[in-house]
């Protein structure tokens, strides 16, 4: 090659520096000829520029292969100058082709979404093949890239969804995959404070939440802001309110029968209390018989006498609820047993409003475990583990009935704690367990591997790191949180109310995330990068093998069997096959 010296004023402009080139322009006629190209690559699964090129050589005078060329060129131009909106587009425009391909999937019996997202990778790898050799490498990698992305994707559980809306989550909460993370997350500084207030608002919107539960066969449901002890208070005052309505008229005759049953009940009750308590049930019997038959009048007993003993049984349960003496704690259960079971001996003998009066009695009962478990909260604030436990106590009063339906899930209450426990935890975590603190340390390591040693942090490092854990911070506020998982206006803020369109739920970050991983554009698009690395990987592992001796060069070919090969030769005369 003749070499060429630079002299003079020649060299003198040359050693200056070239002014750099010109930014691309965005919103000119050939940018939204980059994003119309790049949609269209998405809609179709990457085959969009051998389409076209295929319409163009019809019509112009050059072949399939330089019109094709010529529009991968402009498309991987458009991908260089703008990365975000060229991927970006792309990646979008396939989730909707793939949305609507997974019901024709279904039907041939491909099911699940993991499979469909390897068929999607598959599918969009293979559009997006250079050659046609290159299609089985590339729906291969596709189609289990696919299948990864599908698997990191972070999932909003159906449950989760659904209690979102009554009780506030965090991001760990909403998508299971992270909740890990978030836990470690607790024990960091600046994040951990805003996690843990977070959970704190979950667990003190529980009760709110069981209340509703509770009152759900009367069709009444009490706000979801509304602190625990007031929740309490309105649900009692509910009830009182629907005895006194579903009892007023009504006229009961005190027969035999209903005497009977009543010491049924009594007697069942009772042996809460066990032979150590045997006086004390004794006496318990006696009141209850004496509070019913002294309001017995001309034969009858009134709704108005049954709701006197009613509440007085009630504060009977409440005056042997607070004493410390473990008999007198056995005679509150009888009580409390004794006010449920009655309440449906009443409707079996009151044909007049026997409806309101089963469905508030079905709904008292699954109160009952909620008033035994806020007796034993702090400021009324119950968490799922206190509930499940007085859920535990109620239904073994029942003998191997109540135990059977524990077994079987069955229990007054149980499934909504139950779910309650696996979304938001059975009580609020510790923030300093060991693992906890442990996983906390590595993240924040990581960090400060990014914005300099912690003990030896540079002025830029500290405000980067200030910088982060204000933004980390940020996203455990109710904003930041709601930006995350996405959020929805309620139907009034403050009296105004919201318009129905814009009720609508926005998608947060983490559900586009999860989104752009699943769409199979992603997936196809990686396999394009990923494919030209297998032949530089296997090169590598065979330099390492080769004993000695370097890859100087390849050679390809065709076999006897029509299969292509490649060899690697060596630079001792060896040659190793690659493919």
């Amino acid at each position: 090659m003749a070499s060429t010296k630079i002299s003079g004023a020649g060299a003198s402009a040359f050693s200056q520096k070239s002014p750099p080139p010109p930014s691309p322009e965005r919103f000119t006629p050939e940018y939204f000829a980059g994003l119309g190209r790049s949609a269209a690559q998405g809609i179709t699964f990457g085959t969009a520029d051998e389409i076209e090129g295929f319409v163009r050589s019809l019509l112009g005078e050059k072949t399939y292969k330089q019109e094709r060329d010529k529009i991968r060129a402009g498309l991987e131009k458009f991908r260089s100058d703008f990365p975000v909106e060229a991927y970006g587009t792309e990646i979008a425009a396939s989730i909707p082709t793939m949305g609507g391909a997974a019901a024709g999937l279904a039907r041939l019996g491909v099911k699940g979404a993991m499979k469909q997202a390897g068929v999607g990778g598959a599918a969009y790898g293979a559009g997006a093949a250079e050659e046609m050799s290159d299609v089985p490498v590339s729906a291969t990698l596709g189609g289990a890239l696919g299948v990864g992305g599908e698997a990191l994707a972070p999932v909003v559980s159906r449950q989760a969804q659904a209690l979102g809306k009554k009780i506030p989550l965090t991001v760990g909460q909403y998508f299971p995959g992270m909740k890990r993370a978030e836990e470690a997350l607790t024990s960091m500084p600046f994040i951990g404070g805003g996690i843990r207030a977070q959970q704190e608002r979950g667990m003190k919107a529980f009760p709110v939440f069981m209340y509703n539960r509770a009152l759900k066969p009367l069709g009444v449901e009490l706000p979801k802001n509304t602190s625990p002890r007031l929740a309490f208070s309105k649900a009692r005052d509910i009830f009182n309110q629907k005895y006194k309505q579903a009892l007023s008229g009504v006229e009961i005759d005190a027969s035999d029968n209903l005497l009977d049953d009543l010491s049924s009940i009594v007697a069942s009750a009772k042996q809460s209390a066990g032979m150590a308590g045997e006086k004390k049930a004794a006496d318990f019997e006696n009141t209850v018989i004496q509070q019913v038959l002294g309001r017995v009048k001309d034969g009858k007993l009134t709704g108005e006498a049954i709701q006197d003993i009613q509440k007085k049984i009630g504060e009977e349960a409440t005056r042997f609820g607070k004493s410390t003496d473990p008999i007198d704690g056995k005679i509150a259960d009888a009580l409390t047993e004794l006010d449920v079971s009655m309440m449906d001996l009443i409707a079996k003998y009151s044909p007049a409003n026997k409806e309101l009066l089963q469905k508030t009695n079905r709904a008292y009962s699954q109160f009952v475990p909620l008033r035994a478990a806020q007796a034993k909260a702090t400021e009324g604030v119950f968490t799922p583990a206190q509930a499940m436990a007085a859920v535990r106590a109620e239904e073994r009063k029942a003998g191997a009935a109540g135990l059977g339906r524990l077994a079987a899930g069955e229990g007054r209450m149980q499934k909504p704690i139950e779910m309650a426990q696996r979304i938001i935890g059975p009580s609020l975590p510790d923030s300093g367990t060991a693992g906890r603190l442990l996983t906390g340390a590595a993240l924040y390591g990581g960090g400060g591997a990014l914005v300099g040693a912690p003990g030896d942090m540079s002025p830029e490092g500290a405000i980067l790191g200030l910088a982060g854990g204000m933004l980390g911070r940020g996203a455990t506020t109710r904003g930041g949180q709601a930006f995350l998982r996405g959020m929805r206006l309620p139907e009034s803020i403050r009296g105004v109310k919201v318009p129905p369109a814009m009720q609508k739920p926005t998608v947060g970050a983490i559900p586009a995330a999860a989104a752009g991983l699943r769409a199979p554009a992603t997936s196809g698009l990686l396999s394009q990068q990923v494919g030209p690395m297998i032949p530089q990987a296997q090169a590598s592992s065979l330099e390492d093998m080769a004993a000695g001796g370097n890859i100087v060069g390849y050679e390809s070919g065709v076999d006897a069997a029509g299969d292509p090969f490649t060899f690697a030769k060596m630079s001792d005369g060896r040659a190793v096959r690659v493919r």
